[in-house]
């Protein structure tokens, strides 16, 4: 579905635990991706992955909270072409309203959620619109994109 706009973009795996999506990104060609992850073990296995890239280079570790480095994305004014969130269940996320601002013009976000969490309009009060929603095993994502003025909104 977003294999067009893989190639040469900005990745952000906000939660990356392992790094699984995030390099994956980077194996199809996304031009750098940075991986935000705390948890301390989480981290050691993330590190061990991302020097088995033949990229290393290209992938940046952020080892913060996901709050915490969305206001230093903030404060830097950075932006993203695709934005994967996949918060932990069980502690409180950055509050999905605040990611609007992380995205580029044209930017995508993917959100995943464990089916026994309600849906929901997570980005209410926000310009990101809802272009798709598939199920993967137990998990729900939702695909939202942050409109470019000179753009439509996908569809699936």
């Amino acid at each position: 579905m977003l294999q067009e706009i893989i190639p040469g973009c900005q990745f952000l795996d906000l939660y990356a635990g392992t790094g699984s999506v995030g390099l994956e990104a980077l194996s199809r060609g996304a031009g750098k991706v940075t991986l935000v992850e705390n948890d301390r073990d989480a981290l050691a296995l993330l590190r061990q992955n991302v020097r088995l890239m033949t990229r290393v280079s290209d992938c940046i570790i952020a080892a913060s909270t996901a709050a915490e480095q969305c206001r230093e994305f903030a404060r830097q004014k950075k932006q993203f072409d695709l934005v994967f969130v996949d918060p932990p269940y069980d502690v409180p996320g950055v509050p999905l309203r605040h990611l609007e601002g992380l995205l580029a013009p044209g930017g995508f976000l993917i959100h995943q959620r464990p089916e026994k969490f309600p849906p929901g309009d997570p980005f209410r009060g926000t310009s990101l619109v809802q272009f798709d929603q598939r199920r993967y095993g137990k998990a729900d994502l939702t695909f939202w994109k942050f409109p470019d003025k000179t753009e439509e909104t996908p569809s699936s």
